[in-house]
């Protein structure tokens, strides 16, 4: 992986970064695509956000496996009576 350098400019009330362009080509990234950035020990880190298909991925393995048993939860009580 070749370093390259980006300026930080002000843009408006905000700052900016200049990427050149086949920066983003090889990221996969256009203008006007969102990105995450995150600060980690000190270092500023742009990521391409995940697809929806591997969020939700990543969604199904926090929660563990899913179980489709029925459970018994007792009587209805309250506002749950029918």
């Amino acid at each position: 992986m070749k370093t390259t350098y980006a300026k930080i400019y002000k843009s408006g009330n905000g700052q900016a970064i200049s990427l050149k362009k086949n920066i983003l080509q090889q990221a996969r990234l256009k203008v006007g695509n969102d990105i995450e950035v995150k600060v980690k020990s000190g270092q500023i880190v742009l990521t391409k956000p995940n697809s929806f298909k591997e969020k939700w991925r990543d969604f199904v393995e926090s929660v563990g496996k899913y179980d489709h048993n029925e459970y018994d939860w007792g009587q209805p009580v309250g506002r749950e009576l029918w």
